[in-house]
């Protein structure tokens, strides 16, 4: 284990001279001053060579109430920053620092989120410097071990490396209860990133713990904008963003989720204006994550234009299906109006047919009664009897032929029966 010790115990300073103890007093006030990350660099450089400067700074400034606790804290970093670019091991240090400040898991959790993502920019991650099983080992109850915590599980989280973070609380000998709210959140953005929907039940369980630590809320955030398939990912995503800390919105990365989520929702216009804003506030020297807002402002205007796209392909089908639409209907109105006039006039000429049949029945009965009419009635004469058969028959022919004169009047001209 990694004890608690001062961080000028690393070879590269020594103990406060009797000659000039208040030397790093002076570069230290121009390193909390400095606006230039050139300046900056050079005065925590002369503070951090001064023999016993690390122990001054930390003896004089990291109380809790100290205004100028935060500029030890940055201090701090510039002191692993150094270490990383000279290719020195850097997390015993980091560690150290945490200790000698009696740092809170909040400033923890900033800290090594903050020396790991830089170690890892720098191709020195942390996982090529800590071992699973010696974090294991150490006890997160205290400020060394819970910082040796959070350096490795950042180390897996900002390499994606979700499973490998399930795994390792799996072998963790400590009920996530017992665990402070940023190792929390990292064992959440794990499930999170799988797509298991257990990381949101945990990362609810997170949030009821403390919501307003910003790098546990980034945490949670990056979880979810990996697990694509969660539940109501793109909403979640902006639940989390509009809570205070992110109202300024001057927090690049922020805005880069912000950006992903709209984008997931459909609503381009938003994701362009996030993206947009998030760019005009990256750092210079942010390459990579430059390169990442890149991608999603490309990834936003290739789904604004397939969408627009799918739209137009959209109305053309709109066009086609009524035109053919309209001209089924004319077709249909065809056709049924041509098989009324064809049903007609096989209804018309149906009739005519039975009608002529009738009347020639008509007729045969007719003359049949004329004639039977003429052998009953015995008083008659046979001419006799023959006018009243002729006169029948006459007038049975001329029943058929009226009948007949009259059917054909109710077909329509020009119509072949």
């Amino acid at each position: 284990m990694i004890g608690p010790q001062r961080p000028d115990t690393d070879g590269g300073g020594g103990t406060a001279t009797a000659a000039d103890p208040d030397g790093w007093r002076e570069p230290f006030q121009r390193f909390c001053t400095a606006h230039l990350e050139v300046d900056v660099r050079r005065a925590a450089a002369e503070v951090l060579d001064h023999p016993g400067g690390r122990t001054a700074v930390v003896e004089h400034h990291a109380d809790p109430d100290d205004p100028l606790r935060p500029q030890v804290l940055r201090l701090a970093r510039h002191d692993v920053f150094r270490r990383v670019d000279a290719g020195q091991p850097w997390t015993a240090a980091a560690a150290e620092w945490m200790s000698a400040v009696d740092a809170t898991w909040q400033e923890s959790a900033s800290y090594c989120a903050d020396v790991a993502w830089y170690a890892r920019q720098a191709r020195a991650s942390v996982l090529l410097s800590l071992d699973e099983d010696t974090v294991l080992h150490e006890d997160p109850s205290t400020v060394t071990g819970r910082s040796l915590v959070h350096l490795y599980l950042c180390g897996l989280r900002f390499d994606f490396r979700c499973a490998r973070i399930t795994d390792f609380f799996n072998r963790f000998a400590r009920p996530l209860e017992e665990l402070d709210p940023y190792t929390r959140s990292l064992h959440a953005f794990g499930l999170l990133g799988q797509g298991d929907e257990h990381g949101l039940r945990c990362m609810d369980d997170v949030l009821a713990v403390d919501s307003s630590n910003v790098k546990l809320l980034h945490a949670l955030i990056q979880g979810l904008w990996l697990g694509e398939e969660l539940p109501g990912q793109a909403e979640r995503i902006l639940e989390i963003l509009q809570r205070p800390q992110f109202s300024a919105r001057n927090d690049p990365i922020a805005l880069l989720r912000e950006a992903y989520a709209y984008r997931k929702l459909g609503d381009f216009a938003r994701a362009r204006a996030a993206i947009e804003r998030g760019m005009a506030l990256l750092d210079p020297t942010a390459v990579e994550v430059h390169e990442q807002f890149g991608r999603e402002r490309d990834s936003i205007l290739a789904a604004q234009e397939l969408r627009a796209q799918a739209q137009r392909d959209l109305e053309a089908l709109r066009s086609v299906v009524t035109e053919e639409i309209d001209r089924a209907r004319r077709e249909i109105g065809t056709a049924v109006a041509e098989g009324v006039r064809e049903s007609r006039k096989a209804v018309e000429s149906g009739q005519l047919k039975v009608v002529e049949v009738l009347s020639v029945f008509t007729a045969l009965i007719a003359l049949l009664a004329g004639s039977g009419a003429s052998v009953v009635i015995g008083s008659l004469t046979w001419w006799q009897r023959a006018v009243l058969i002729l006169v029948t028959a006459v007038a049975c022919c001329g029943f058929f032929l009226i009948l007949r004169h009259l059917v054909g009047v109710r077909t329509p001209p020009g119509r072949d029966r």
